[in-house]
């Protein structure tokens, strides 16, 4: 397993602390940039760039990075690790001297976007059954609370029966 190169002395510092994040999380897949490279179809020499702070990644290579951590360690990471990442991520794409990075921040908001929409999709839908369940349950004891208004009014009237044979044979 190669050894990374030092970080170049003139990085902005968003991109300094991102890459410094990024490495850290390569370190743990504990395998050469070549190799996770093959791994994930991608040159080799991109990825020493995105690690190296000279190039941000699209969000997409850091989910990889995630992903593949969690199916190593056993445990995906916490999601405030996870958020963290992210927010150096879209600090390090906002200070890139890359022509591309309108692209990427692009990227990182449509991401949100379809994440934020992925959310809702599933409140909706959690909503929903909530409120069938609610539906059911207001509908089952509508049913018995008629059923017993029902009770009570033979009973009563069983009884106003009672009442009423029991008087006439009393006189």
């Amino acid at each position: 397993m190669g050894e990374l190169r030092p970080l170049g002395d003139n990085l902005p510092e968003e991109c300094r602390a991102f890459a410094v994040e990024l490495r850290k999380l390569f370190a743990g897949l504990e395998v050469s940039v070549r190799r996770y490279a093959v791994r994930r179809h991608r040159d080799p020499s991109t990825i020493s760039r995105f690690l190296s702070g000279t190039r941000s990644p699209p969000w997409e290579f850091v989910f990889d990075l995630f992903t593949d951590l969690a199916a190593q360690r056993g445990s995906a990471a916490t999601p405030a690790a996870i958020e963290l990442v992210r927010e150096l991520h879209l600090a390090a794409v906002r200070t890139s001297r890359s022509p591309g990075h309108v692209m990427e921040i692009l990227q990182v908001q449509l991401a949100e976007a379809d994440r934020e929409a992925r959310c809702s999709l599933a409140y909706q839908d959690a909503l929903g059954e909530v409120l069938l369940d609610r539906k059911h349950r207001i509908a089952d004891l509508d049913v018995r609370l008629n059923q017993a208004e029902a009770a009570w009014a033979t009973e009563r009237a069983r009884a106003a029966r009672w009442r009423g044979t029991s008087r006439t044979t009393r006189s």
